[in-house]
């Protein structure tokens, strides 16, 4: 309960929090569990399931050296690209 001190009046009771006010609606690859209030809290988690089985080749770095975009993936190795530099003839 809030109450005006100056004057003593002009109270507003606040509703206490039990995890029915707040909303959370899972997405595509995503779970929800939990209620909300501090006993059972919500858990978020991922459920999406990797296509092709492995974790080990998606791409872990990219690396910009100079005018080299090197894109490092742990299946296949170093894969790199030389990008164009300016040199004043570029038209917008």
């Amino acid at each position: 309960t809030l109450t005006n001190p100056a004057t003593g009046s002009n109270s507003v009771t606040l509703p206490t929090a039990n995890g029915s006010e707040t909303l959370v609606t899972a997405g595509s690859d995503i779970s929800v569990s939990g209620t909300g209030i501090t006993g059972d809290p919500y858990i978020i988690a991922n459920t999406f399931t990797e296509v092709d089985a492995s974790t080990t080749n998606e791409l872990t770095d990219l690396n910009l050296s100079g005018n080299t975009l090197t894109l490092t993936n742990p299946a296949t190795g170093s894969n790199s690209v030389t990008l164009p530099t300016a040199n004043g003839s570029e038209t917008l």
